[in-house]
């Protein structure tokens, strides 16, 4: 049986990430509000240091939030163990392991989409460099 799927709806202003049943009803969203510097311009301290996203269920009610904060990439040579992007997903008010599951994947999503992008802009390059 299908699980669900998770969808991004475009808009950069505002993200934005909802994850559906196979029939395609929402189940969860998870919103982040555009103020939140840390997404835009990613910092380990300060207001920059961590990045929330509100869950919410498909009738506007909480069910917690994803927390990632902000690692210390620019010293990982000085403080090993730092180069891991830390999470805190809050599973507390989901009703039941597939919307854990969808939550979970969909934290993954998230990263992929928005806090990746430095890690792949340094492979990009590792890689042109390799095939000089």
């Amino acid at each position: 049986s299908d699980f669900g799927y998770l969808q991004e709806p475009c808009c950069s202003c505002c993200p934005k990430f909802s994850a559906h049943a196979p029939n395609g009803d929402t189940l969860v969203t998870a919103t982040s509000h555009p103020c939140q510097i840390g997404i835009y311009f990613p910092c380990p301290c300060g207001p920059c240091s961590r990045v929330t996203w509100d869950l919410k269920d498909g009738d506007g009610n909480d069910l917690g939030e994803v927390v990632k904060k902000i690692p210390l990439r620019w010293c990982k040579w000085a403080c090993p163990g730092q180069d891991i992007d830390y999470y805190h997903v809050d599973l507390s008010k989901l009703p039941s392991s597939n919307m854990k599951a969808l939550v979970m994947a969909l934290t993954v999503f998230i990263d992929f989409r928005f806090m990746a992008q430095e890690e792949d802009d340094d492979h990009d390059a590792a890689t042109a460099a390799e095939g000089e």
